[in-house]
């Protein structure tokens, strides 16, 4: 791939192995939930690496942390790219971890081959993505993005009562301040590097995908309700099995998934009442997770279901209710930062696609405040979120010069248009 950038392998290697330390508990897996001392302990390191790297960090008032590459003209918006170093329990150590890495990797590369921009350039390491700790994904990119309010730092708590006020307040943030997070009118553009967490790259023998769009999920909850009866003395033809209704209605919703393009259902957990061997199920709960890109389509994919389920319902003699609790609609990524994202890969002759993602990212919610972009590199088996993840070094680099290529043209943009890389 011709370009005037060359990332330095071994210097990221050695990133992505020094910063797995951090909460380690595996050989390739790392427990590090938002906040907790393992969190925070990364965040540091991250800092060091950005200073080591010329960059002047700061954190936002919730915590995320900021590294600053100036530019010519210094009070010129600044192009940002990031991602977030928190994981689940037991979880790999190339989730999001790549995103924040390579922003700084790409930076060095800038310094090293003597590069300067008229615009700063910002890398965000950005708090609390993953939902573990507090139940809600994306807290510190909904923070940037302005959808963060007041009343959600009460409301939300982990598992020991720790509310997010207080999580914040005991890390030296100032969670009373919040709204002075959002980038609202502040950023000329992001863009954020991550790993696929999916198999389409892989399948298609491509190293890098210029995403378009972000899937909005929609998810809750299912009740079935029937009759629990001894498993043996019921014959099948008065049974109001729970069970085998909650089956057929899970049928449908992979048929109808596979029939709505661009969309998919999943049924991730179920649980049957009182749960025994030899007993028909009377209640069955199962949980639904419908993504698409397009909100039209999950929108008829979502009604197609319940109607299905209704039908299966009436059918087999069983109540049924629903108790929606996530429904985000898709996000796009901005025309034209999608447009020179694609207009570098092919000027690099890179191996590349444009896709959809439909995984949720931290971009999702920066775009209620600021043009964005994404780049996805590989993930070996489309394996995500376990110590199986796995993303080879050359791919990690390849797109890392990618990342480096875009973030200097767009940094080289005038003051006053935009979409007009050179």
């Amino acid at each position: 791939m011709p370009g005037q950038f060359t990332a330095d392998r071994k210097r990221l290697q050695t990133d992505i192995d020094a910063l797995a330390q951090f909460g380690k508990s595996g050989p390739t897996a790392i427990t590090r939930l938002a906040f907790t001392k393992e969190d925070n302990e990364a965040h540091q390191h991250i800092e060091k690496l950005m200073r080591e790297a010329g960059l002047e960090t700061r954190h936002d008032v919730f915590g995320n942390l900021i590294g600053r590459r100036g530019g010519g003209e210094p009070d010129t918006k600044p192009v940002m790219t990031g991602s977030h170093v928190d994981g689940p329990p037991d979880g790999g150590i190339y989730d999001g971890v790549i995103g924040v890495l390579s922003g700084i990797e790409a930076c060095r590369m800038l310094s090293e081959t003597g590069v300067s921009t008229r615009r700063p350039i910002e890398v965000v390491a950005v708090r609390c993505e993953h939902l573990d700790r507090f139940g809600v994904s994306c807290l510190g990119s909904r923070a940037l993005g302005g959808k963060l309010e007041q009343g959600d730092l009460d409301r939300l708590e982990d598992e020991d009562g720790n509310t997010l006020r207080r999580v914040l307040e005991e890390c030296g943030f100032q969670p009373d301040q919040l709204a002075a997070a959002s980038l609202k009118g502040r950023v000329h553009a992001w863009v954020e590097l991550h790993v696929e967490q999916g198999r389409v790259l892989e399948n298609r023998g491509k190293t890098i995908g210029v995403v378009t769009a972000i899937a909005g999920p929609t998810r809750y909850k299912v009740r079935v309700e029937g009759l629990a009866d001894h498993s043996g003395a019921t014959p099948m033809s008065i049974r109001r099995d729970a069970m085998m209704g909650a089956a057929e209605m899970i049928l449908d919703l992979e048929r109808l998934s596979r029939a709505t393009e661009d969309c998919v259902g999943t049924v991730g957990v179920i649980r049957a009442f009182p749960g025994a061997v030899h007993t028909i199920p009377g209640t069955v709960e199962f949980y639904v997770d419908i993504r698409g890109v397009r909100a039209p389509d999950k929108a008829r994919l979502v009604d197609a279901f319940r109607q299905a389920m209704e039908g299966r319902a009436r059918e087999r003699d069983l109540g049924l209710s629903m108790e929606t609790f996530v429904d985000e609609p898709p996000v796009p990524c901005t025309d034209w930062v999608v447009a020179d994202l694609t207009r570098v890969c092919e000027d690099l002759d890179a191996n590349f696609m444009v896709m959809p993602s439909g995984a949720g990212h931290d971009t999702q919610h920066i775009a209620a405040v600021a043009d964005v972009g994404m780049v996805f590199i590989p993930s070996g088996g489309g394996i995500a979120h376990t110590p199986e993840e796995y993303t080879p070094i050359e791919d990690v680099a390849y797109g890392t010069e990618v990342l480096a290529e875009a973030l200097s043209r767009l940094a080289d943009q005038e003051v006053t248009g935009v979409g007009a890389i050179r």
